[in-house]
Formats: C-alpha cells, structure tokens, sequence
C-alpha cells in the first residue's frame, strides 16, 4: 500500500484541496472529536448533492462523493491512532450506490474526428470579431493529445526533458503515469513538427504545457480543465473530453485493416501504446517484449491517418 510520504506533489496537492473543500470550510475550525457520525454522513450526501447539481447529471458524482469518504476515513483513522478521539465515527458509513457508470464522451467516427481536428487547428485563431477562441498552447495540447493519446492529467505534466529529439521518443516517467509505470511514445514527425513549433514560447521553462494563469497553484503546468474548457468552447460538450481520444484511437485502430482483411495491428501493440497491460500475471511473466517497432510503425501510421482525416472524409482506415 502507497504510504503518505511516498505521494508525489501533485497527489498531495489534491488531497489538502479536497480536504479544505469537502471538510474544512464546511465545518471550520471545530475539534474533530466534536464531529459526529451523522454529520460526517450527512456532509458525504451533500457532496454528492452538490457534485450533480454542478454537472446536471450523476455522472461521477458517487466517485467524488466516495474519494471524500475514503480521505474522512483515513483521517478519522489517523485521529483515532494519535488519541484525538476515543472512536472513530467513520467505519462502515451506509451510502445510496453509485448512479450506473457511464464511459466519457467520445468521437470515434473518422468523419466527425477530421471536423474535430479541424476545429482544433482553428481554436487560437481570430473568430472575425477581433478574439481569439483561445491560447496557441491550448491548442497544441490537444493536437497533440489526439496523436499520442494520453490521459489529460498525464498530458499537462509532460516536461521538455523527456522529449529525446535524436532517439524520436517521449519518456513518460512512472511518477506521472496512472498506472505508476515508466511508458514510452515513438513520437512520429508531426508529433515533433507540434513540439518543435512550440518550444519558442514555452522552451524556457520546464513544462512543455506551462501556464501563466494557473502555473503558480499547478506546479507551473495547466490545468486539465483548460483542456475540457477549450472543447466545450469548440462545441464539443457531451460530445468528446481530452481523454475521450484514447477511445479515438482504440477504435479505429482496433478495426483498421489490411488489404487482405487481416487486423492491421496487433492487440499488444495497441494496447502497449496507451500504457496498458496486456495478458495474464502469467503471461507477462515470460513475455517481457514491448513490440517497440511495431509501435513505431502505428505511431507513423495514427499520425499520417489523422492528416488524410482533417482533408477528407475517411469512413474506413486502411494501409493504403
């Protein structure tokens, strides 16, 4: 079990968040032995209340309202070992279930996928009333998040210092990946055209997504919500999230084929390249491959496949 001191930042900055707004300015500065089991229960229900009337609809709320529990818990529990309190009100807590989950909006139609890109590639530029939509940097991290798929909040943490430009690859260390493992990205040359043409304006500084606006309470990267923002700015609410391309990905890649009708890459690869385990305990134990240049060769192909898309209406992904 991941102890406290073994939390990066960025998790512990998250924590002391949810901790000021779910417990703290609810209920202030009251001695915690003072806080009773109703009240804890009651303030879980309002969070989750709360969370569905922010976003219209049950979608993640008994997530947000169980991630409140699981932090009460652990701090009860802590409170409880230092003898601040003789009994911990937090055990075994009754909540309503969970709303049935639903997957995240996302696009997967290659038509709908070359408008959304074209959207995009417009997104920083003058709407005809003297605006802009948007930030060139904005713009970039969702490009680019079309072509290497990332999660969003693996995206926004990605630093200059990964980029190998002469190996063309992407390190994405353990520390800022979901599932806590190093992963590596072939970045094909458009991938490296977009880094390339952003490195003049953000260079200088360690994050290849840095923000002004936010950087100094985000570690100096943006914000994953700048990325929902800019899609629902573009109209794409309900429609698609910055993490709805990695479903972009997997279905069409996942039905592209050969000329012969054959898959046109392997199950491994696929899901290698969006830092997914792949086979049983056992099977990972002798196959220790990581099918590198097949994963290559998909990258080049993604790449050059999401270009036919933003100049056509493609309908079925070839090798042609």
């Amino acid at each position: 079990m991941t102890r406290p001191n073994q939390w990066d930042e960025i998790y512990k900055t998250k924590q002391r968040e949810r901790l000021e707004r779910f417990f703290l300015r609810p209920w202030g500065n009251r001695p915690i032995r003072e806080i009773t089991r109703a009240e804890l229960k009651d303030r879980l229900l309002q969070i989750q209340v709360d969370s569905i009337a922010k976003s219209g609809n049950n979608k993640g709320c008994g997530e947000l309202r169980d991630r409140a529990y699981g932090l009460a818990k652990n701090i009860f529990k802590f409170a409880m070992g230092e003898e601040y309190i003789e009994s911990n009100i937090s055990s075994d807590i009754l909540l309503p279930p969970k709303a049935k989950e639903e997957h995240l909006p996302a696009i997967t139609k290659p038509e709908e996928v070359g408008a959304l890109l074209r959207k995009i590639d417009l997104y920083d530029e003058d709407d005809g009333t003297g605006k802009r939509a948007g930030t060139r940097v904005v713009k970039t991290a969702l490009q680019l998040q079309a072509l290497i798929f990332l999660r969003s909040g693996e995206l926004v943490q990605l630093e200059w210092s990964f980029v190998d430009w002469n190996e063309k690859k992407i390190h994405c260390p353990a520390r800022i990946m979901k599932m806590k493992r190093d992963h590596y990205i072939p970045a094909s040359r458009q991938v490296l055209k977009l880094l390339e043409d952003l490195r003049p304006l953000t260079g200088g500084g360690k994050y290849i997504f840095s923000s002004r606006n936010y950087g100094a309470q985000n570690g100096g990267h943006m914000t994953q919500a700048a990325l929902t923002v800019a899609l629902r700015r573009m109209g794409f609410a309900g429609q698609h999230v910055g993490h709805g391309f990695r479903a972009t990905f997997k279905t069409i890649s996942t039905e592209a084929r050969r000329p012969d009708g054959g898959d046109m890459w392997s199950h491994g690869a696929i899901e290698l390249q969006q830092a997914h385990e792949v086979g049983t305990r056992v099977e990972r134990a002798y196959y220790r491959g990581d099918k590198w240049q097949e994963r290559v060769e998909l990258m080049a192909w993604w790449s050059n496949y999401l270009d036919e898309l933003r100049e056509a209406d493609i309908t079925t992904p070839s090798c042609s």
